[in-house]
C-alpha cells in the first residue's frame, strides 16, 4: 500500500525515526512535504483561519493544509494510501495488517481510521469484517473526536473531503475529517496506530 507522511522539510529528527521504523517492519514510504507555517500567507491566514467553531492557530491552517495535500495526492494516484503523521508510531504486525486491508474488497468504504487517542469512539456493536490472519476486527465508525495520524484514505474518500472542503471552511484537521459524516468509515481494532505523545497512556 502506498504510504505517504507528511512531514515538514525542517524535521529531519521525524525523517530518521519514520526511516528506522519503516525499515524495521519492512514497509516503504514516501515523504510529502508539510505545508509550513512560513509558507502560510497573511492572505491564506484570514481566508482560511476564521470559518470553524474557533479562530485556528497558524500551525493548524498548516497542519490542515498539508492533510488536503494528500488527499489531493491519493485523487491523483487513485489507490488507497496510507496517511500518516510524522510521529506515529505503528504496530509490529502494521505490514500484515495493511496487506490484508487491501486485499479486502470494501466496495463503499471511504476511509479507515488505525488510530486511537485516548478519547471514546462510537462504532458499531459488531465488526464488518475480521482480517483472517491478524484476527484485527474493522468496525463501522460512527463518531470520532480526535487524531488523524494514521489513517488509509480511498479515492472516494478524498474526492468527498475536497468537494466538503468547496463549501465548508478548513478546521483542524482530525475535526474536519470525522465531521464528514458524508464519509463510510471503519475502524481498526486494535489499533494499529498511535501519536508518540500517547505511547505512555497506551503503556
Amino acid at each position: 500500500m502506498n504510504t505517504l507522511i507528511i512531514n515538514l522539510k525542517s524535521s529531519q529528527d521525524r525523517r530518521d525515526f519514520q526511516k528506522r521504523q519503516f525499515e524495521k517492519l519492512g514497509l516503504d514510504f514516501e515523504i510529502l512535504e508539510a505545508f509550513s507555517v512560513a509558507d502560510l500567507s497573511e492572505e491564506q491566514y484570514q481566508k482560511f483561519g476564521f470559518g470553524w467553531q474557533r479562530p485556528l492557530r497558524k500551525v493548524e491552517v498548516a497542519c490542515f493544509l498539508s492533510h488536503q495535500k494528500a488527499w489531493e495526492e491519493v485523487l491523483k494516484r487513485n489507490q488507497p494510501c496510507l496517511i500518516l503523521e510524522d510521529d506515529a508510531v505503528l504496530a509490529s504486525n502494521a505490514k500484515e495488517i495493511l496487506n490484508e486491508i487491501e486485499q479486502q474488497q470494501f466496495p463503499d468504504v471511504d476511509l479507515i481510521n488505525l488510530e486511537v487517542r485516548s478519547r471514546k469512539k462510537i462504532i458499531s456493536r459488531t465488526p464488518v469484517c475480521t482480517l483472517d490472519h491478524t484476527q484485527v476486527k474493522l468496525y463501522d465508525l460512527y463518531q470520532d473526536r480526535t487524531g488523524a495520524a494514521g489513517y488509509i484514505l480511498y479515492p472516494s474518500g478524498a474526492q468527498k473531503l475536497l468537494n466538503r472542503l468547496a463549501k465548508t471552511a478548513p478546521a483542524i484537521a482530525d475535526g474536519f475529517i470525522f465531521s464528514a459524516y458524508e464519509l463510510h468509515c471503519l475502524q481498526a481494532e486494535p489499533a494499529v496506530i498511535i501519536q508518540e505523545d500517547q505511547l505512555g497512556a497506551y503503556g
